[in-house]
């Protein structure tokens, strides 16, 4: 059987990190190795990873200066020795057949990578054991990327990547939203993408965590993100245009309203959120396809046509 590398990017989470090492060790598919990555834990993170390591041979730690998530992917990646790749964040936990599955669909469709669905863990359910795939071309998949397709998503930890895929690829460093561009790169160098109907694995909803905690950098952070992705697919899919443009703009909407969500008074001097005003006060309805951009983006587009100040107020209290 072939080596899988499991990458694991770790920080300050001694709460959930027994759980999610456990989900990893107890895979049904047992030819991997486990690359725990301690991005400069300052609660017991560390130790726990050191505790594991000395408990199954197939786990490697790394201790580094804090560095961020795509430094510490990046790092596991310099040394996997896996043919194969997966990645799992450390507050959440997998279904122990979760490799097993995803390697035997991979291999069987000939696919560069083989991606599953997730669930919130409050919402926790049985390992789905019947399921239906669906192959993709990566430019069926960059299509549905740019959609509210669900079948096709930017994260990183609910796939298994051929190794040779991230020849020449890494993950931003100092982005917050990092695999929505990285993913996209890798997509586009797959021939075929399976994609399960199964839910193997496990997403913590956590308030603090670094998706959930939002303020001006971050929202900045995934608007530029999203910007350069939409250069590069541009480039690429010209014929994908008007996909690129409702992407955008489902984006521009929930960052327009966020940043008014944040008590922050200085936004009206804000050069980088005045550009993208401009450009969204530009942007016709007749652009937007609802399919595409979504039913909530849509309507919350047409309010903010109207009004930013009071549509942004209405949707914090919903919010709150």
């Amino acid at each position: 059987m072939d080596l899988i590398s499991i990458i694991v990017p770790v920080y300050n989470v001694e709460a959930y990190l027994k759980r999610c090492i456990e989900s990893i060790i107890n895979q049904t598919y047992k030819d991997i190795e486990i690359i725990l990555v301690d991005d400069g834990s300052t609660d017991n993170s560390s130790k726990i990873c050191d505790e594991y390591k000395n408990k199954d041979k197939r786990i490697k730690v790394i201790h580094k200066v804090n560095g961020g998530l795509s430094s510490a992917r990046n790092r596991g990646l310099d040394i996997a020795k896996g043919k194969y790749i997966g990645f799992v964040d450390s507050d959440d936990y997998i279904s122990p057949k979760m490799y097993e599955i995803l390697y035997k669909e991979l291999i069987n469709n000939k696919a560069d990578m083989a991606m599953c669905d997730s669930i919130y863990i409050k919402n926790d359910n049985k390992i789905i054991n019947d399921y239906n795939i669906t192959i993709f071309t990566k430019k069926d998949a960059i299509k549905r990327l740019l959609t509210t397709d669900n079948k096709v998503n930017p994260s990183a930890w609910n796939k298994l990547y051929k190794k040779e895929l991230f020849k020449n690829i890494r993950y931003p460093i100092g982005f917050v939203y990092e695999d929505i561009i990285t993913t996209y790169l890798i997509i586009n160098k797959c021939k075929k993408i399976v994609y399960l109907n199964c839910k193997l694995y496990k997403y913590n909803v956590r308030n603090n965590s670094i998706i959930n905690y939002k303020n001006k950098n971050t929202i900045y952070n995934k608007l530029e993100i999203v910007e350069k992705r939409a250069k590069l697919i541009k480039k690429e899919y010209p014929d994908y245009l008007n996909l690129v443009i409702n992407n955008y703009i489902r984006h521009l909407v929930f960052t327009i309203l966020d940043i008014y969500s944040l008590n922050n008074k200085d936004f009206k001097n804000d050069i980088f959120l005045k550009k993208r005003i401009d450009y969204f006060k530009k942007t016709k309805i007749k652009v937007l396809n609802i399919k595409y951009i979504g039913k909530r983006a849509y309507i919350l587009f047409m309010f903010l046509k109207i009004n930013i100040p009071i549509t942004s107020y209405i949707y914090k209290l919903c919010k709150n």
